[in-house]
């Protein structure tokens, strides 16, 4: 019985081989809608683990370069079930993103001799293929030539933000390609902004939370129920509070289609000689897409083992839906430590990251009141990577390296903030398709738009955007959305959407 079944079998895939050949490279490139120039890995669902691993090690040292969408993953119908084992355990890939076929023609078409292969496509056409063992020749990727695209950037639209809200004093976040969020200084009012339509559609206003100011306490305060019972006792008859906000909306983040607001309240501390300072608790309200409240978490006030580093709300971001990074303020006087740490909304697991100051960044200015320089922290791929805006180094936060950036026009050895670098201001650093971008002035009323290699060591290109100054800058896909909340030609609120090809 087993003979039979071994020689149906060896029929069958006989068989399926011949089907595939009878069915050309471009009919499967046809059927499943892929690229000219396309990298197949035919993924052998009982390969050894050594093989797994090389490719698994090529594919994450080669990660600049790899691009999903112009990349498959085609496993044969028996190895469906194990798709997502497979790149569990044995590629050590994050499935999520990637092309996934499976099809036993096509494997068949590719396949070799039962092992993982990497095909390299162009064309339509079977141009190079590697197994583990040979896997040391690879040169490039398909549809990598040797010289890099060249992005371009060109402004699509742009909206006035300061006509319809009557204030330059605001601050934007990204929802989506449609929408913005935009957040009042002066009101703390927060507000849904379709771009397309112009049409406000939702409206945050701090009342809303002001109203909730008793259930807050109770929730903010559950550690400490003595300051709760005071506060909730004496808030509406204490003189200052009939005249100081309650709350205050620090600053807004968006992430996978929800709003963070970072919320400080104002609470009362009386010491033992009934002394009273006020002091505030600090939470992030998370809001749906339409501006409703889904829920509230409360933040550290300092960070374990941090000896006198407190959670700021002046700087923070998200680097997923529950991790975001929060600055660190210093009791007492600020040094050369670090100013920054990873942080769990869920769990409040915190990581303090090895960012610090440069010794040409200033601690004091000239009146001696310390000073402040923003930073930005991202991904790219796996690697945490940070920067300053007023320095020219990234940060591989994973690492604890840096490196300066190429080709900016200054040193870093004679780098000098108050003088000649005193235009100096990177308001964005992101990868793109391959590349890293960077979108900084570095002389006096002047945006440009960097391009460098995937390895950050070459500028391919250098275009001027604005004669003017963008902050608070937002890529979603191919979109830039930037803020430009100053102008030396004077007061400006305008939103700048740029497209990048």
């Amino acid at each position: 019985m087993l003979k039979h079944i071994s020689a149906f079998s060896f029929v069958l895939l006989i068989s399926l081989t011949i089907m595939a050949k009878e069915k050309p490279l471009p009919h499967y490139i046809k059927k499943y809608k892929l690229p000219a120039n396309v990298n197949i890995l035919s993924v052998y669902g009982e390969d050894c683990t050594n093989c797994y691993y090389g490719f698994s090690f090529f594919l994450k040292s080669h990660e600049a370069y790899f691009k999903k969408k112009d990349f498959v993953f085609l496993f044969q119908k028996s190895a469906e079930h194990e798709i997502d084992n497979i790149f569990y355990y044995r590629l050590k890939l994050e499935k999520e993103g990637c092309n996934i076929i499976v099809d036993d023609e096509f494997y068949a078409q590719l396949g070799t001799k039962g092992v993982t292969t990497l095909s390299i496509i162009e064309n339509k056409k079977l141009k190079e293929q590697f197994i583990s063992k040979d896997i040391y020749k690879f040169e490039s990727f398909a549809g990598m030539s040797s010289e890099p695209t060249m992005v371009t950037i060109w402004e699509k639209d742009t909206i006035d933000l300061k006509s319809r809200f009557g204030t330059k004093k605001l601050s934007i976040a990204v929802l989506n390609e449609s929408k913005i969020i935009i957040q009042n200084q002066y009101s703390n009012d927060v507000f849904l902004l379709n771009i397309h339509s112009r049409i406000i559609e939702s409206k945050f206003p701090i009342s809303v939370i002001t109203e909730k100011y008793d259930s807050l306490l109770k929730l903010l305060l559950t550690n400490d129920p003595e300051n709760l019972k005071y506060n909730l006792e004496n808030y509406r008859t204490n003189e200052f509070y009939k005249t100081y906000p309650l709350c205050k909306i620090k600053k807004i983040n968006c992430v996978e289609n929800n709003v963070y607001m970072g919320l400080a309240m104002t609470r009362m501390v009386p010491d033992q000689s009934n002394h009273i300072t006020y002091e505030a608790i600090q939470a992030i309200v998370k809001l749906d897409s339409n501006l409703q409240i889904k829920h509230v978490y409360n933040l550290l006030d300092t960070v374990p083992g941090g000896s006198g580093k407190y959670i700021s709300l002046i700087d923070w971001n998200f680097l997923t839906a529950d991790t975001a990074v929060f600055s660190l303020s210093a009791m007492g006087e600020r040094k050369k430590d670090s100013i920054c740490c990873l942080y769990d909304l869920k769990t409040q697991a915190t990581k303090i990251l090895e960012l610090k100051y440069e010794s040409f960044m200033p601690l004091k200015n000239e009146n001696g009141y310390y000073n402040y320089y923003h930073f930005n922290v991202w991904k790219d791929g796996k690697i945490l990577k940070g920067n300053f805006t007023k320095s020219p180094y990234v940060y591989n936060l994973s690492n604890n390296t840096k490196a300066r950036i190429p080709e900016i026009g200054t040193s870093t050895e004679n780098f000098d903030l108050s003088g000649k670098d005193k235009y100096f201001w990177i308001s964005k650093v992101f990868p793109y398709q391959g590349n890293v971008l960077m979108i900084a002035a570095i002389k006096q009323n002047e945006m440009c738009l960097f391009q460098y290699d995937p390895e950050f060591k070459k500028l391919i290109s250098k275009k001027a955007i604005i004669d003017g100054y963008l902050d608070d800058i937002f890529v979603v896909n191919n979109k830039v959305f930037a803020f430009e909340n100053y102008s030396e030609k004077g007061d400006s609120a305008i939103l700048h959407i740029y497209e990048l090809k």
